[in-house]
């Protein structure tokens, strides 16, 4: 059996470009879902070094069948918008959602989408200062929070009960017009608020929190709210359903080898990938 150093000289010897390459045209030749895929970065911890920030990846998920369509390692002086716009830019994107966490939804990350003709989806924070200032004085003058919500879901998990309200607006073509020229914000088509209410069981202690959301899309978006609603809430299957796998199933977080981690995690990607296929779509 090869010893450990013949694996990792081996494993650092790989051209990462081409070996990702092909790893993910095969995982892509069957694809399947919903259209929607979830954008995100992690960390990998255990790869710190004195002096040396923890290497950093950004993946695309196809958020159906949970599994990996994009990788785009962070390079050293940059950040995470860099490698978010280099995996859109590898990826057909036509027709299809992206989703985002108010992290990488941002200006250079949506023209891109839109550019490719695709979709975005995702929450935005103060991080945006003036477009989440723009969207609450729209939520004001449409007087949103005065009705009902368009959409409620429930769902218990992790020994608590959350009850997710969405409101949801067209955007007309003056608001449209304005989040363009006034935010440069591109091709906004829906804009809303979800509210998150928790309530821990054990102890029936209880939280809400409210955020707004943008939807915009280079080809018309006619969602019932509810789309809207499950398309947020599935954007989590890549911390879920991917990088908690990585981290707890795989001891990922616990992996010091600098030099082999990024080949080691896209073989965690393919193992994960072909786990599922294999009709175990649970992977603790």
């Amino acid at each position: 059996m090869p010893s450990y150093s013949t694996y990792y000289w081996a494993l650092r010897k790989l051209e990462m470009d081409a070996f990702s390459e092909k790893v993910l045209e095969w995982l892509g030749e069957e694809e399947k879902g919903n259209g929607r895929y979830s954008m995100d970065g992690k960390s990998l911890r255990g790869s710190k070094r004195a002096g040396k920030q923890a290497l950093k990846v950004v993946e695309l998920l196809a958020q159906r069948v949970r599994e990996v369509r994009g990788i785009s390692w962070v390079k050293e002086g940059e950040g995470e918008q860099q490698a978010a716009l280099e995996v859109l830019m590898n990826f057909v994107l036509e027709g299809k959602i992206i989703t985002a966490d108010a992290g990488l939804l941002n200006r250079p990350v949506v023209k891109q989408i839109v550019e490719q003709g695709g979709g975005y989806l995702g929450v935005i924070k103060k991080n945006q200062e003036h477009l989440h200032a723009d969207l609450g004085t729209l939520f004001e003058t449409e007087k949103v929070l005065e009705r009902e919500p368009d959409d409620i879901q429930t769902g218990k998990a992790h020994g608590r009960l959350e009850t997710r309200r969405l409101w949801a607006i067209r955007l007309d073509e003056d608001w449209q017009k304005y989040f363009s020229t006034e935010d440069d914000w591109p091709a906004a088509q829906w804009a809303g608020i979800i509210e998150r209410e928790r309530t821990i069981l054990s102890s029936g202690e209880s939280s809400c929190e409210r955020q707004y959301w943008i939807a915009g899309a280079a080809f018309p978006l006619d969602w019932e709210p509810a789309q809207w609603q499950q398309a947020i809430q599935e954007h989590w299957q890549i911390e879920n359903g991917l990088f908690h796998v990585r981290d707890v199933t795989f001891n990922e977080d616990r992996q010091t080898a600098r030099h082999i981690a990024p080949p080691l995690s896209l073989f965690r990607d393919l193992v994960i990938s072909l786990i599922r296929r294999a009709g175990f779509p649970f992977v603790p």
